[in-house]
């Protein structure tokens, strides 16, 4: 990979992905600094890394650091729920930012990554995907496990393709949930886990299934 030279920072929601990502850019040789988001990154999981706490709001602050840390190349991992605006008090770098991002602020999460995206390059950073140092962890094309689905899972599997891509072009969410072609939910704002938990109480008699 032909990558800049620079720094790797990791924008930090939840989860132990950050630290994975910041432990397999390590090992590429790149030094690492990461952000992690207040309310949603987990202190502990950052503890081993060089890492600052900071606010949604507080991009300024965020600039700075990554600036500092001569981060070059920057990686956006972790779950976070979006705020409300009236929530995120921004300072006037996330002001100005805000206004950059425009009517992207209430697009949903894809128009509004693709903002951010651009602004982050304007900015003179180069933001990559998480794939791009997890290699092993992203999944390789069959059957992962040790069943096989039969034709009513095809046909369940067929239909979830079919809708997560209008979901997609709507910029709505990003799965769902079909057990013998009816669709049992589909995912908004709440998020994955909470799709599956409304899914189990819509289950149907009999079998199926697929997400």
């Amino acid at each position: 990979m032909s990558w800049a030279v620079g720094g790797v920072g990791i924008l930090a929601g939840g989860g132990p992905l950050p630290a994975q990502v910041a432990e397999a850019a390590r090992a590429q040789g790149r030094s690492v600094f990461i952000i992690g988001f207040d309310g949603f990154a987990e202190p502990e999981q950052l503890a081993p890394w060089p890492h600052e706490m900071v606010r949604l709001g507080a991009a300024g602050r965020m600039l700075s650091l990554l600036h500092t840390h001569k981060c070059s190349d920057l990686v956006l991992i972790g779950p976070i729920r979006r705020p409300s605006l009236r929530s995120l008090c921004p300072d006037t770098e996330g002001a100005r930012i805000l206004a950059r991002l425009g009517r992207a602020l209430f697009a949903g999460d894809d128009g509004l990554l693709a903002a951010l995206v651009r602004i982050l390059g304007e900015e003179g950073f180069t933001v990559r995907g998480a794939h791009e140092f997890l290699s092993a962890a992203v999944a390789q094309p069959g059957i992962l496990g040790c069943v096989a689905p039969d034709s009513l899972a095809r046909q369940d599997i067929q239909r979830g393709i079919e809708v997560v891509q209008a979901l997609g072009c709507l910029d709505i969410g990003q799965g769902c949930v079909v057990q013998n072609g009816l669709v049992l939910a589909v995912e908004a704002m709440e998020g994955t886990d909470r799709m599956l938990a409304r899914a189990g109480e819509c289950h149907q008699p009999g079998a199926g299934g697929f997400w």
